[in-house]
């Protein structure tokens, strides 16, 4: 099965975290947002924790293609129809 791997729920916390730091930022409605005035520990604990495990998992699977593979940044909305 593509994907199919042994990491601890600890460790896709951590790889997404690290991507978040490693990004350094993104795009957010269009507008570019860097993570110097967020604390990528918080967004973490906000936007990962509650995430139900396989959303985690999947994430970190997409952090880890990205990484391996390299990412397209997604056309605006407006662009994209």
């Amino acid at each position: 099965m593509p994907g199919a791997a042994d990491f601890s729920v600890i460790e896709l916390n951590a790889l997404i975290r690290m991507a978040l730091i490693g990004g350094g930022g993104g795009t957010v409605d269009g507008k570019p947002v860097t993570w110097a005035d967020r604390n990528p520990e918080q967004l973490v604990a906000d936007y990962v924790f509650p995430l139900p495990l396989m959303d985690r998992w999947d994430m970190a699977l997409a952090v880890l293609g990205a990484r391996v593979e390299g990412a397209t940044p997604a056309l605006p909305v407006a662009e994209a129809a």
